[in-house]
């Protein structure tokens, strides 16, 4: 019976139809529903869900099947079921309510109660009982506005860094007394830091990425979602394409940094799951693996050998195909390239990126979520993509990857930008959209990684409009309240020191056919710096993008580097290369 209901469950989300599960008649996500709900003198009820989701699956199963709630429900409320994987824009606003996220509207679309994940029958039939009896508004949060200047100050940078620095748990590594993951931002900013001769950034950094091996799945690879005990000993099971996206590029990226071999070897294994049980025939990656075969044998199950676990099944795989999820994909499988030089690795990104082309690409030069893409575009995927394409170029030194980052770049100005106060959209207002739904929303992870995304697209191209870009929003985030108080945000200060500062750039000069020239372009990209423009100029293709920098034409190849107004010679062998560039960069370890 049990797997019956989840089943259709799935058709429901697939199909977008209404469905009857559970004696609850759930309706799909529409504006439409407060003017329904307005007409009929009913609220709305949001459940919001993932298809990974083990304390989703027991709310369906329990709170979703109590005769209390189903009375409420179906005589008081309008009943949306989403699956937070297709539809960013709604994932994105109710993000840090967890899943699954239960919000309540009333007819007119203002939010008049929130729920953080599973809620009991009983509680839930209270809480419904309530709204139904005083169905009042939720106090808004004030708005932003811009700073004066599109950079920190130094007093919040101060507050930022002390914040980031009281929340380490020295013990264990990582953030937080409970909830153990890596945390990219958090990690990112570290190994920036450490590339910088920053010893206690290297510490950290290097603690925690040890530590969290503990959650990566050691027989099929892939890292498992979180651990609950305040330490990194219990994992739970989901593995969650953003999850192994990251921690692929960090650990490859960590391995370069930090010089570590056992770094490499848990990026590849993560990787390895990404392509193996995550890769599409079609080149593309699924959303998620669940966390069980059922609800009593996670732990059980994780324990058990390659081919004991294959006796008993293999967790559901969401077969959803996203060009967010690929843009993940593409970034990591390119850091983990860089990192390894294994051809395999950007052999599976250019795969995902010819899909995604091919499958998601508009005419407008945006990326679509899906197929169809209702209520896009959305920022995250368009953003996912943009960054993908250039790290493509980074790699390659194909200029066809740089014009697509350029396309994506105008396309979410264009279409996702805030003229008036700055900071880009989770998606465009709806036509018709009612109550907090007319209220865009700026999601801080996306705009802090749109800054840093400008900010590189504007020392690749040397065009004004996207270093404009990237001030703006920078502003707008100086401007927030996150950005004035003890917030834990660590991407804004990534953001802020790389826009603050010019990239390490290095250029290749020589034919792209040449041995010794793409083995300089190779020694390039494994020098350990995490804030790079690394290009390839071959006379046969004309000027670079940005032609900041006068080369001399030479009878053979070289590498140069560029830093602070000044260059280094030409750099002709590259066995020396990392040598001479330590002495320019001024690198001691």
């Amino acid at each position: 019976m049990a797997a019956l209901r989840f089943l259709t469950l799935i058709l429901f989300l697939i199909s977008g139809a209404t469905a009857r599960a559970d004696g609850i008649t759930w309706q799909p996500w529409s504006e439409q529903v407060f003017a329904t709900a307005a007409r009929d003198g009913k609220l709305v009820l949001l459940d919001m869900e993932a298809v990974w989701c083990h304390w989703c699956h027991v709310m369906d199963e329990t709170t979703y099947q109590d005769p209390a709630v189903i009375k409420l429900i179906n005589q008081h409320f309008i009943a949306v079921k989403v699956d937070q994987d297709g539809n960013p824009a709604l994932s994105q606003r109710y993000e840090d309510w967890g899943w699954p996220a239960t919000v309540m509207f009333d007819g007119a679309g203002r939010e008049i109660n929130k729920e953080r994940g599973y809620v009991e029958p009983a509680a839930m039939a209270q809480v419904l009982q309530a709204l139904v009896d005083k169905p009042e508004p939720m106090p808004e949060m004030p708005a932003s506005k811009p700073a004066a200047l599109a950079l920190l100050t130094a007093q919040q940078k101060q507050v930022l860094i002390q914040r980031l620095g009281a929340a380490y748990d020295a013990e264990h590594g990582g953030w937080g007394n409970r909830h153990k993951f890596l945390q990219a931002d958090a990690l990112d900013y570290l190994l920036l830091n450490a590339s910088a001769g920053d010893a206690t950034a290297r510490e950290r950094a290097r603690q925690t990425m040890q530590n969290a091996r503990a959650i990566i799945d050691p027989v099929w690879g892939g890292i498992f979602q979180y651990s609950d005990d305040g330490t990194w000993n219990s994992p739970h099971y989901e593995k969650i394409m953003s999850s192994q996206a990251n921690a692929v590029r960090l650990y490859a990226t960590a391995s370069t940094i930090l010089g570590d071999a056992e770094f490499r070897a848990a990026a590849e294994l993560i990787a390895g799951y990404m392509v193996t049980h995550l890769k599409a025939p079609e080149g593309g990656f699924y959303p998620s693996q669940d966390a069980d075969l059922s609800a009593e044998m996670g732990k059980a199950f994780y324990a058990l050998n390659d081919q004991e676990r294959r006796k008993l099944g293999e967790p559901r795989i969401d077969r959803n195909l996203y060009a967010r999820e690929a843009g993940w994909a593409i970034s990591a499988l390119v850091a983990l390239h860089e990192a390894t030089g294994e051809d395999k690795w950007l052999a599976a990104a250019m795969d995902a990126a010819r899909w995604a082309i091919a499958q998601r690409l508009a005419p407008s030069g945006g990326w679509r979520h899906d197929a169809e893409d209702i209520g896009g575009p959305f920022m995250t995927t368009n953003l996912a993509m943009a960054s993908a394409t250039l790290d493509l170029y980074r790699v390659t030194a194909d200029r066809m990857w740089l014009d697509l980052a350029q396309h994506a770049g105008d396309f979410m100005v264009d279409k996702l930008e805030d003229k008036t106060v700055g900071g880009f959209a989770l998606a465009p207002v709806p036509a018709g959209a009612t109550g907090v739904m007319a209220q865009p929303v700026k999601h801080f992870d996306d705009n802090t990684n749109a800054v840093r995304f400008y900010n590189a697209l504007t020392h690749y191209t040397g065009d004004a409009r996207y270093a404009a870009a990237a001030k703006r929003t920078m502003a707008y985030l100086a401007g927030t309240p996150a950005a004035n108080r003890a917030a834990f945000w660590p991407g804004l200060l990534q953001a802020d020191a790389e826009l603050a500062n010019p990239p390490v750039h290095m250029t290749v000069v020589g034919k792209k056919g040449d041995a010794t020239a793409a083995a300089l372009y190779r020694q390039a990209l494994t020098y350990p710096a995490t804030y790079r423009r690394i290009e390839w100029l071959d006379e046969a293709e004309g000027a670079l993008a940005n032609p900041d920098v006068t080369y001399p034409t030479l009878a053979r190849p070289a590498l140069f580097a560029c830093i602070e107004k000044r260059c280094s010679l030409p750099i002709y062998a590259p066995e020396e290369a990392h040598k001479k560039l330590d002495r320019l960069f001024g690198r001691t370890g």
